[in-house]
């Protein structure tokens, strides 16, 4: 059994018992991933190892405790040095894994230099800490929910064309008939 690399409790604490900063690591996630040019958590999903529900606890501070893999993995894909999600919850920044193009380096994206991300608006507004976070997730949360609601559209439109019911036939999902 593999032991996470940050074993927490509520309130979190990282370390040398200072509260750890799990959503300026969130922060940091989203504004890396889209500096790499995955201007969507979708889109990074591509190119990481990570499962959709662990980049979205990630990115919206959910959770507060993950395995070193995990981390690690995290790290890797966002192309930071390891150590750098460490640094990042201790009050620190991430720096840039050397192995990364010196190119990219140089290029490190100012918010000038980024997408027209709404959520990179909203963090960059002018606005308390604690609202511009409630405004942030509220928007992830709303994110979430059309997505959601397309893809049963899109189930729907698929399974429209081909057959009644998802299952055909009158079948139920066990294929008992009923």
């Amino acid at each position: 059994m593999t032991r996470p690399l940050l074993d927490v409790a509520d309130p979190c604490l990282f370390n040398e018992g200072m509260p750890a900063d799990w959503e300026q690591l969130a922060h940091h996630v989203i504004r890396r991933r889209i500096q790499l040019g995955y201007p969507t958590r979708q889109a990074f999903l591509t190119v990481t190892r990570l499962k959709a529900r662990t980049l979205g606890d990630i990115e919206t501070a959910r959770k507060t405790g993950y395995h070193a893999a995990t981390l690690n993995a995290l790290e890797h894909d966002l192309q930071w040095a390891a150590g750098s999600i460490a640094a990042i919850l201790d009050g620190g920044e991430p720096r840039i894994a050397a192995s990364t193009p010196p190119a990219e380096q140089a290029a490190r994206a100012t918010d000038d230099d980024l997408p027209d991300d709404p959520i990179l608006r909203l963090i960059g507004a002018n606005l308390p800490e604690d609202r511009k976070k409630a405004l942030v997730r509220q928007l992830l949360d709303e994110q979430q929910r059309f997505a959601q609601r397309r893809a049963d559209e899109l189930l729907r439109e698929a399974y429209g064309h081909h057959q009644a019911t998802p299952f055909g036939g009158g079948e139920t999902p066990t294929g008992t008939g009923r």
